[in-house]
């Protein structure tokens, strides 16, 4: 794995300054096999019932052609109450017209308890053996809102899920689910969230999950960035493969920490932030932050370097490609929420700071428009940068 560290302003003046940075991560290619251990958590409520409801069965069934003998398989269903469908076992040691069965005997009726479905698929993936080499993953679908917890308790709930190293790829189904709570599980436990528009999508989310997770070539990632003297991170935000907007955590004074999905084969990511630099002497070149990627026992390291000068043709330099992509990841994080009308004057902003020839601002703005004249599918395909859309 290698990452690279870049800045708009590779120059500053002698007093306080602004800045953006960015750190592409390139997370290398996969050596070995991944064992996956899948917890498939499905809502089982009344709202479920009928096109919903078979289709996260058969969408269900589907996943088992992707499993090895040696990846794990656990079923949660739910509605008022939890019930753990198929403990966590080895799909080997499994009989799959067993397991079939299973899956065929979920019944919908009742409430929405997801905060009670997501307890009992952590403690059954907390169960396995661990190591560098397991994807441990919990794939929610759900289509309402949970009777007694709002998004708050699921932004506490799913930090312990991260911790516990399982992420969450959150799914929510139709109109009348807490979009909230599905992008706060999904972003908090350093997974994704997505909008199935349709039941027919379900097998597609779910086959997915397990796919993405046998790709996994680092798992427990994270940027260690040791900061200057002085220096603020002010802003930071993970912008490859969902924006998601990330909260900093600090040990000491000067380590910032933020914490990453874990790695995947040829699926690059990003880190973009907002930095707060003190002022120097001329022609003092000053590391602003050593920066470490940590992942699977293995790192890489860079640093965030810029030189500080009085000349005004130095000055003058701009890599403007960084600053409009933190501009990007604001107006997506700002879509995907449905706050158009700030999306829609980030745009312009845009606009005004770097001209309408800026690279693929266009395409943002389509993406916002989308997001105006749609509903919650476009929402969610907002915080997707594609590798054609990159400003």
């Amino acid at each position: 794995m290698n990452i690279s560290t870049d800045v708009d302003r590779p120059f500053l003046p002698p007093q306080d300054s602004a800045l953006t940075g960015e750190v592409a991560i390139d997370p290398g290619r996969q050596q070995g096999a991944t064992t996956r251990q899948i917890a498939i958590v499905v809502d089982t409520s009344g709202s479920m019932s009928g096109e919903k409801i078979d289709r996260a069965i058969e969408g269900a069934k589907y996943v088992l052609g992707y499993l090895e003998d040696d990846d794990y398989l656990t079923l949660v269903g739910f509605d008022a109450t939890a019930t753990t469908v198929i403990d966590a076992e080895q799909y080997g040691s499994m009989t799959r017209d067993s397991v079939v069965d299973q899956i065929e005997a979920l019944s919908t009726g009742g409430g929405t308890d997801i905060y009670a479905a997501l307890e009992q698929a952590k403690e059954q993936l907390d169960s396995l053996p661990g190591g560098p080499d397991t994807a441990k993953r919990i794939l929610l679908l759900s289509d309402g809102k949970d009777n007694r917890r709002g998004p708050e308790d699921f932004d506490e709930q799913a930090r312990r899920i991260d911790e516990s190293g399982i992420r969450i790829r959150a799914g929510g189904i139709g109109s009348d689910y807490n979009m909230e709570t599905i992008r706060t599980l999904g972003t908090v436990a350093r997974g994704e969230w997505e909008h199935i528009e349709q039941a027919s999508e379900i097998q597609q989310f779910l086959g997915r999950g397990v796919e993405e997770a046998a790709t996994v070539v680092g798992t427990d990632a994270e940027l260690r960035m040791d900061i200057a003297e002085g220096v603020e991170f002010t802003e930071v935000y993970r912008a490859r493969p969902q924006v998601q907007e990330v909260d900093v955590e600090y040990e000491g004074d000067n380590l910032a920490v933020v914490k990453l999905p874990d790695l995947k084969d040829r699926e690059d990511q990003e880190v973009r932030m907002k930095i707060r630099a003190p002022g120097h002497d001329p022609g003092e070149e000053v590391t602003l932050a050593d920066v470490t990627l940590n992942a699977a026992g293995e790192t890489a390291e860079d640093d965030i370097t810029v030189e500080y000068t009085e000349d005004n043709d130095k000055l003058g330099v701009r890599r403007e490609d960084v600053s409009i992509g933190l501009d990007e990841v604001r107006t997506r994080i700002e879509a995907g929420r449905g706050n158009v009308e700030e999306a829609q004057t980030q745009v312009e902003n845009m606009r005004t700071k770097y001209g309408d020839d800026a690279a693929n601002l266009d395409d943002l703005e389509d993406t916002v428009t989308e997001v105006a004249e749609g509903g919650r599918a476009e929402q969610s395909g907002a915080t997707k940068i594609d590798d054609g859309d990159r400003l």
